[in-house]
């Protein structure tokens, strides 16, 4: 912004009158405001200009040139699996420039952290700087057209590990331990009588209130609140094929207050009051309200979402202070297809290279 304001300062004292003065202020207010809307990683501002000598885009004055972004595009790998990009060409024209815009927001990524990396001391081991120098001499070893360009390769994929470093270093500043409260999962029979498959709403109530009722019923001796769980819901779906009957799994994530409330309460073999909401009418009845395995692997679901959350708030707080200025034609052009280093062969080869 400052380095903005220094070359409108030095336009306005080569302009002739007060008239281009204000017109030239006028255009940079005009410009500042559409490069405030533009979309760039991070929602920090995207400066667009052109640059010579084939510049893609520049992060804090380090450039990224379009031979980076081929390479890095080529790199990617979909599912570990040989030829699924070629497929996906085939089946979704579309997809093509759906990918190359994925791999330039994630190259801005790799890019943003590698300058995180160097203000937080986060170097690669000479193990792993050697691994991706040969992963890059083989990467480019399949495609004549990148084999004078191993060292542009080899910075890449040193850019990529990094990056994956620097990543799992941030995430591991979550450290906190997931109680099995927290992490709990209960299993239970659900009834759902939907609002919009009865004639009122007074029809579902009468629904749900049967459910409820067959819930409550104690099941013959000797058998599993699971296996009565079964029966019932073998009933329930042929008596009212108007609602839903499932068995499913409730945990305290994602799901509203009132039904956490509801169904955290109960203990096995219970059933619970019946819930209204604006689509209908819930009922559950408790199959197990504690499931050490379905709790353990809850918790690390818990555990890699919130080490998620903290390595997208430190990214978005880094990257909202990074100067960014892309070279839009430049971009443009790698999509049209005009780009001949960019062809079909990148696309092929990237499920295979590291086979």
């Amino acid at each position: 912004m400052s380095r903005l304001i220094l070359i409108l300062r030095t336009h306005l004292s080569n302009t002739n009158g007060k008239a281009d003065a204000l017109k030239l202020l006028i255009i940079t207010c005009v410009l500042l405001i559409c490069m405030t809307l533009l979309p760039g990683c991070g929602g920090r501002v995207v400066f667009v200009r052109e640059f010579p000598d084939d510049i893609l885009f520049v992060m804090n004055d380090e450039p990224c040139v379009c031979d980076e972004y081929r390479i890095y595009l080529g790199s990617l790998q979909y599912e570990n699996s040989a030829g699924v990009l070629k497929e996906l060409m085939e089946l979704y024209p579309q997809a093509r420039e759906d990918l190359q815009k994925h791999a330039m927001e994630r190259l801005e990524t790799v890019k943003a952290l590698r300058l995180y990396a160097g203000s937080a001391g986060i170097l690669l081991t000479h193990e792993e700087e050697t691994g991706c120098e040969e992963n890059a001499a083989r990467f480019c070893s399949l495609n004549a057209a990148y084999g004078d360009k191993t060292e542009l390769a080899a910075g890449i994929f040193k850019d990529l590990a990094l990056y994956a470093k620097t990543k799992e270093s941030i995430m591991s500043e979550y450290a906190a331990e997931i109680s099995d409260d927290e992490a709990r999962v209960v299993t239970v029979l659900e009834f759902f009588a939907p609002f919009e498959n009865y004639a009122s709403p007074e029809e579902a109530h009468d629904a749900v209130l049967e459910a409820q009722e067959k819930m409550m019923a104690a099941p013959d001796a000797g058998m599993s609140f699971s296996a009565y769980a079964e029966e019932a819901g073998r009933i329930l779906t042929a008596d009212h094929p108007d609602a839903n009957t499932a068995v499913r799994t409730i945990s305290r994530e994602g799901e509203d207050s009132e039904t956490v409330m509801l169904v955290f309460e109960l203990e096995d073999g219970e059933t619970s009051q019946i819930l209204r909401t604006e689509e209908g009418y819930y009922v559950w009845y408790c199959i197990s309200a504690f499931d050490q395995a379905l709790c353990d692997e809850n918790k690390r679901n818990l555990t890699a979402k919130r080490r998620q959350e903290v390595y997208d708030s430190v990214l978005a707080g880094f990257v909202s202070e990074l100067d960014f200025s892309l070279d839009r034609k430049q971009f443009e052009r790698l999509l049209s297809g005009e780009d001949t280093a960019l062809n079909s062969s990148v696309f092929e080869m990237s499920g295979t290279w590291q086979e």
